[in-house]
């Protein structure tokens, strides 16, 4: 399936192709045997040429995709900046507010937004900064390790240190 995702649509076969590999394909999506990246640009070609999925299919992919955000956010937080940053999941038909909203309101929150700030030190920009530092605090006072109070303790000192977002 590897193979075929490579050329899949724009050197072999055709949209009823791809759509009917496409649960496959999912499937190894979820158990990290594909990455996300070769799915959503096929989507994005198949919508930019036209095609379309029947609208059955159509809401059991949006479904598939916001499950498939819920479980990065629980699970692969640097994954789910990525995904977001590279607008992938924006390819498959979500939207960054939906996304966004996703996030804020998920009970990770806090700790997806930590290991972002320490990856790549920069939150979701459309986000109060005042949110987010109570975000980090919160977890900060509940967490019960040290080692978990350094990693909240240093995603806060990395968000105070941030340039304003409104700039100068």
């Amino acid at each position: 399936m590897r193979s075929y995702l490579g050329d899949a649509l724009y050197r072999v076969g055709t949209w009823d192709d791809f759509r009917s590999f496409l649960p496959r394909l999912l499937e190894l999506l979820v158990t990290d045997e594909t990455e996300l990246d070769p799915i959503a640009d096929r989507l994005a070609y198949g919508r930019e040429q036209g095609y379309q999925l029947p609208g059955p299919q159509e809401a059991a992919l949006g479904a598939f995709f916001l499950a498939y955000w819920d479980d990065l956010l629980w699970h692969f937080p640097w994954y789910a900046d990525l995904a977001l940053r590279w607008g992938l999941m924006e390819q498959v038909g979500l939207t960054r507010s939906t996304l966004l909203a996703i996030w804020w309101a998920h009970p990770n929150r806090a700790l997806v937004l930590a290991e972002v700030l320490l990856l790549n030190g920069t939150p979701p920009p459309e986000w109060p900064r005042a949110a987010l530092r109570d975000w980090l605090e919160a977890a900060f006072f509940t967490a019960t390790d040290a080692e978990d109070e350094r990693f909240y303790s240093s995603a806060l000192l990395i968000l105070e240190h941030l340039p304003d977002p409104a700039g100068p």
